[in-house]
């Protein structure tokens, strides 16, 4: 029995539609998965940066509600992108805003 426990079925990726409804929830405790999902997205982000495999260029350090404002907006602007993985939706809204010079 506790093996069934241990066995799932296949991972599937949150997509960014699934993000969007999260982070317009007025529960800040349902809400939480939005801003804990982005704020993961943005460090992996920064944290690739500083390695030097720079995919975003931040001029500041930006606020959280900020990045998901600016992800909000995009999700909605490609609503065609609904069902994409949402980490693939942040890092496009941050490459967007602040992409790096060629």
């Amino acid at each position: 029995m506790a093996l069934g426990l241990l066995t799932a079925g296949p991972a599937t990726a949150f997509t960014a539609g699934e993000l969007q409804a999260r982070c317009q929830l007025s529960d800040p405790y349902r809400r939480g998965v939005c801003d804990g999902f982005i704020r993961g997205v943005l460090e992996t982000l920064t944290s690739a940066e500083a390695a030097g495999r720079k995919r975003v260029c931040l001029p500041y350090r930006p606020t959280l509600q900020f990045v998901i404002d600016l992800t909000l907006a995009y999700v909605k602007s490609h609503p065609e992108q609904a069902n994409s993985p949402a980490a693939e939706m942040v890092a496009a809204a941050l490459t967007e805003r602040f992409p790096c010079p060629d």
